[in-house]
C-alpha cells in the first residue's frame, strides 16, 4: 500500500484548529469507502496531532503491524479513517 502526502503550506490550513496537516496526493490500493482518498488532509494520528511529517510517520511507525485511527478532513468534514502500517 502506498501513500503520497505532502505537508501543508501554512496559507493552506484553513480549517479551524489545524496546525498542521498532511494532504493525500495519491494512494495506490485503497481497501474501499472509508480508506484513505486523495484530496483527504490528515490532521491527526490515534487523535494525536502533528506538526511535521517526520513526527506523522513516527507516530505511525510506533504502532507497526497494528491498526492506526487517522483523523482526516474530506469535504469540509472530519472523519477516521483506519490505517494498518507494515511491520518494519
Amino acid at each position: 500500500r502506498g501513500l503520497v502526502l505532502t505537508e501543508l503550506a501554512p496559507d493552506e490550513r484553513t480549517a479551524p484548529n489545524v496546525a498542521c496537516g498532511l494532504l493525500v496526493n495519491r494512494v495506490e490500493q485503497a481497501d474501499g469507502p472509508a480508506s484513505l482518498q486523495t484530496g483527504d488532509i490528515i490532521v491527526a494520528v490515534n487523535d494525536v496531532p502533528f506538526k511535521t511529517r517526520t513526527e506523522f510517520d513516527r507516530l505511525v511507525e510506533q504502532r507497526s503491524g497494528h491498526p492506526v485511527a487517522l483523523l482526516v478532513l474530506r469535504s469540509g468534514r472530519s472523519q477516521y479513517v483506519a490505517l494498518v502500517s507494515d511491520p518494519i
